[in-house]
């Protein structure tokens, strides 16, 4: 005879109908986890840490895969170029060896900054001027999509710098940095990409929000032109709870 039928369902039949179950969670990409590893460093840096924020940057350089880690080697290297005051004096030799690592393996930003640093010749020890490189890596870095380069390139040939002069080739390259910006612009999380740049507004709790936008209004009207910056896009997009004002933007 067949089995008594048992008391309780099988916990399959428990189970919500196909397509009802919730979906697992997404793990945050490379991509992802970089930002916010990058995040987290450039806010070390504007905290004064120093040390820890090198530490972020070359514990990433290290971990993450050589296509992702790269924009952290060009995010370090922009930190070492410059460096700040005593407590962090420049090391040009280490940014150029980052630079030039990440540009070997393809990476547009780190092209188009060795193309910059051939173009100006800021250290002739390490990079001396040389404007047929210069022209070079931002072509290379604009075919492979840098903003950066695709725009030195257009006012190179505009004007005819290093370059023939040829108003053609320039609308060229304009157009290729127009398109970039609107399809980016174009993105609906493009607010948190860009004016969400690693500041300590991305870092901080909601409660520490209003003291850091005044901490940064503070050094914009002190001159800080990056802060300028960073409050003229907030107020232009409207972003971190801040009112949309065109014209204060």
């Amino acid at each position: 005879p067949p089995p008594p039928k048992p008391d309780v369902d099988p916990p399959t039949a428990a189970l919500p109908r196909a397509g009802l179950l919730p979906a697992p969670a997404t793990p945050p990409t490379p991509e992802t986890q970089m930002r916010e590893t990058l995040a987290a460093a450039q806010a070390l840096l504007e905290r004064g840490h120093h040390a820890a924020a090198y530490r972020r940057y070359a514990d990433a350089i290290r971990t993450a895969p050589p296509h992702v880690g790269d924009a952290a080697r060009v995010a370090f290297a922009r930190v070492l170029l410059g460096g700040n005051g005593r407590r962090a004096p420049p090391d040009r030799p280490r940014a150029l060896q980052y630079i030039r690592e990440a540009a070997t393996r393809g990476y547009p930003d780190a092209q188009a900054l060795l193309g910059l640093m051939y173009a100006s010749g800021f250290d002739a020890e390490l990079v001396p001027r040389d404007a047929a490189r210069a022209v070079l890596m931002f072509e290379v870095a604009a075919l492979g999509g840098s903003l950066y380069a695709q725009m030195a390139l257009g006012f190179r040939y505009f004007y005819g710098i290093n370059v023939e002069q040829n108003c053609s080739t320039a609308a060229h390259w304009y157009s290729m940095a127009a398109s970039q910006v609107a399809t980016e612009m174009a993105r609906p999380d493009f607010v948190d990409r860009h004016v969400g740049e690693p500041t300590l507004l991305d870092t901080g709790s909601p409660q520490d929000l209003d003291e850091i936008l005044q901490h940064y209004k503070q050094l914009a009207d002190r001159g800080n032109i990056g802060m300028q910056l960073l409050m003229a896009r907030l107020h232009y997009y409207g972003a971190y709870g801040i009112h949309q004002d065109v014209k204060e933007a």
